[in-house]
């Protein structure tokens, strides 16, 4: 599991946030396609590949698209507890494929 935390944030201080994101990561990873190696290689050939689908450019929108289509579920968790303290971004694997 990895944490993009912003300032002083410590890991154990956004436990309640990671715990709730993986669960929601739980539920969606069995609804995302089946996981695809060969589109994972390196960011070039990410990149190329988007080019190659039509996009003038590597947009945010674009990447998320990729991401889903190769099989790895990225949602964004806004709706958690007012006092929950939330990391900026986390990534973590369920049942050995990326979330």
């Amino acid at each position: 599991m990895h944490y993009k935390l912003s300032g002083a944030t410590r890991p154990e201080s956004v436990s309640l946030a990671r715990l709730l994101a993986e669960q929601v990561a739980r539920f969606v990873v069995p609804g995302a396609p089946a996981r695809s190696e060969d589109a994972l290689r390196d960011p070039a050939s990410i990149r190329s590949s988007i080019l190659e689908s039509g996009a003038p450019w590597v947009s945010f929108i674009n990447l998320l698209d990729f991401c889903w289509a190769a099989g790895v579920p990225v949602v964004h968790i806004s709706d958690l507890p007012a006092s929950t303290k939330k990391m900026d971004g986390m990534a973590v694997p369920i049942g050995g494929r990326p979330a």
